[in-house]
């Protein structure tokens, strides 16, 4: 999905992830997420203090969607008001924190089912025009579905179809 993002662009755009050692994509979902908020969080601050005119799309897909929710996230982490200006937006993928109609909510979700760990109401503030999370009917973490079986798991591997909508809305946002 970041490929298809980046490549959509005409301007020179570089890709970075976080690596396996900022950011272990682990079982240990508390440690692994609070490791790649705080990796993310210092890799943002570096960028914008080495490039400053630079412009920032994030993407996450499930776990990895919750590192990036809650990097931005008012209630979890604060970024500075010059990180924070530099990011245009922010696409999250089957977010396990996923929260039903909101103004950021995309998608085939089932309007009465919010994700597995929810985040609060007006979560990410200021920021929430520069955020898509999409996430799937019976997916099985953004819709709390975790024992709907290889529905569930399909629903959760099927996020590639909102490519073009993802990169309009990043697009849009320049």
């Amino acid at each position: 999905m970041a490929k298809k993002i980046r490549d959509g662009f005409s301007q020179t755009v570089r890709t970075d992830y976080l690596d396996k050692n900022e950011y272990p994509a682990s079982l240990n979902y508390i440690y692994s997420v609070e490791t790649g908020v705080k990796s993310l969080r210092g890799k943002l601050t570096r960028l914008v203090s080495m490039c400053p005119r630079t412009w920032i799309v994030l993407v996450g897909y499930s776990q990895g969607a919750t590192v990036v929710g809650d990097t931005i996230d008012i209630y979890s982490t604060q970024l500075s008001s010059t990180v924070k200006a530099r990011i245009k937006a922010a696409i999250l993928l089957g977010d396990p924190r996923f929260r039903a109609n909101q103004s950021y909510s995309a998608g085939t979700y089932d309007r009465t089912r919010s994700g597995a760990y929810p985040r609060p109401a007006g979560a990410f503030g200021g920021m929430a025009s520069r955020v898509r999370s999409y996430c799937n009917r019976l997916d099985m973490f953004c819709q709390n579905n975790l024992f709907g079986g290889s529905a569930a798991e399909q629903a959760h591997g099927d996020y590639a179809k909102y490519a073009s909508a993802a990169f309009t809305f990043a697009k849009s946002r320049y």
